[in-house]
């Protein structure tokens, strides 16, 4: 499970049931309202890790896909990694958002995009 904070929300992505059974949930939290609501990832996956930069969030992992979600607009688009992982890890300085390691069949090394 991927979670992260954009804006007065709280985001938890993903993750996977006992049985296996991956999640495209994302649960949202908004403190300025104190409810919840919930949307979905492109794609039902586990092995999430997530950031923000500006109004975005990122979700990557469990696959290729990167969900972002826009607090500015209300809207979801994706992207792709270069390569397909999960369990990576994710941070971001300035307006670059980082994933990095996990696992993927190989070595690999990190990738970065690039956020206006």
């Amino acid at each position: 499970m991927g979670a992260t904070a954009v804006g007065t929300k709280v985001f938890f992505a993903g993750g996977q049931s006992l049985n296996g059974f991956n999640y495209s949930v994302v649960d949202i939290y908004d403190n300025s309202t104190g409810l919840w609501t919930t949307a979905n990832l492109s794609v039902a996956r586990s092995g999430l890790s997530a950031t923000t930069v500006g109004t975005k969030a990122f979700f990557a992992g469990g696959g290729a896909v990167v969900d972002i979600y826009d607090n500015s607009t209300g809207l979801w688009t994706t992207a792709n990694l270069s390569v397909a992982r999960a369990d990576l890890s994710a941070t971001a300085v300035g307006t670059k958002v980082f994933f990095a390691g996990g696992s993927a069949g190989g070595p690999i090394g990190p990738i970065i995009f690039f956020c206006s």
